[in-house]
């Protein structure tokens, strides 16, 4: 029998250390610029001198750090490292944070302006605090003024189709999905790898809204956008007009090369699989990134290994379950 077990350390005027809440839900996927979550305690908790949290001075508050360790006896698995964003007041007490992109939405940017530069060397002139893990690609002139860095973030994943998240403290600005030793190839050491987890329908997967996706004869095209060095756009596209598009983004790739990355993508759009979410227990930490290898003995076409969209985590008087929403194929 599983034993839940569950460790919430709170840093702000002093440190608090709750190793019992009767409710956690944490929200990560790749689409989104910040990872939230909440947790649910006891509303009247006294501390020595008294009530720590009806006050007017209260111990927990908005920007406090908040660590959030969840696992079943007696291990322990850090699965949020974040800021406090909210403190309720009703009963029980509900607590509402967010990762480390709470602070970049505080960072305000007077005035910046450069003559030349790359996604890298911006964000490590804009941001000091956090080890940042970037393509090196040229963008050419920029500029802000009054805004704050997340904002800059969004512009880039607007304009550059360059997506940003936290993960571990280490802030990446790129692509959704990364299968190597390291993220990036242009030196940078941080590892953040793609992990294969085995799932069973019946046995780990609990319960599942996965769907058998025949091969399709629907309209797909996908649209290629190269920011080029000179900070010019090349654009091309491919396949068949009037149902899905995707949009993919590139630097300095010629239209040839570019055309030839449609292709496959249409080719993998078409193709057969499995899409949807599944629920399973949390004896194994799943990120957005990872690989699931998805295996159901008593369906044969529910098969194959496909990238981790989004999760959901649920841990309280339920269990522990991780609702898992699945991309397309990653091949590993």
């Amino acid at each position: 029998m599983f034993i839940l077990k569950s460790k919430i350390t709170i840093i702000g005027s002093d440190t608090f250390v709750f190793t019992s809440v009767n409710e956690c839900k944490i929200q990560k996927s790749w689409k989104n610029l910040t990872q939230k979550g909440s947790i649910k305690i006891a509303r009247k908790i006294t501390w020595i001198g008294g009530d720590g949290l009806v006050s007017d001075k209260p111990l927990i508050k908005r920007g406090d750090k908040i660590k959030v360790e969840l696992g079943y006896e007696p291990n322990l698995t850090t699965y949020f490292d974040g800021y406090i964003t909210k403190v309720g007041i009703n009963n029980p007490l509900e607590i509402e944070f967010e990762d480390s992109m709470w602070k970049l939405k505080q960072q305000m940017i007077e005035k910046y302006s450069v003559k030349k530069t790359t996604i890298k060397a911006l964000l490590n002139d804009l941001i000091t605090d956090y080890k940042i893990v970037a393509v090196d690609a040229d963008i050419g002139k920029f500029s802000v003024s009054n805004s704050s860095v997340s904002q800059v973030l969004e512009y880039i994943e607007k304009n550059y189709g360059l997506i940003s998240y936290f993960v571990d403290n280490v802030l990446y600005c790129g692509m959704a999905y990364y299968t190597g030793d390291t993220a990036y190839t242009s030196g940078d050491s941080v590892k953040f790898k793609s992990k294969s987890v085995y799932r069973e329908v019946g046995n780990s997967i609990i319960e599942n809204e996965l769907q058998y996706n025949y091969p399709s004869d629907e309209p797909i095209s996908v649209k290629c956008i190269s920011m080029n060095s000179d900070n010019t756009k090349t654009e091309t596209s491919y396949g068949i007009s009037g149902g899905t598009v995707r949009t993919l983004h590139f630097f300095n790739k010629s239209e040839t090369e570019m055309n030839k990355l449609a292709k496959n993508e249409v080719a993998s759009l078409q193709a057969d699989g499995i899409s949807g979410s599944f629920k399973t227990f949390g004896d194994i930490q799943i990120n957005f990134g990872d690989s699931i290898d998805i295996y159901d003995p008593q369906n044969e076409n529910i098969k194959g290994s496909y990238f981790v969209d989004a999760v959901e985590y649920y841990f309280g008087v339920d269990g522990f379950r991780q609702d898992v929403s699945l991309d397309r194929k990653s091949g590993l």
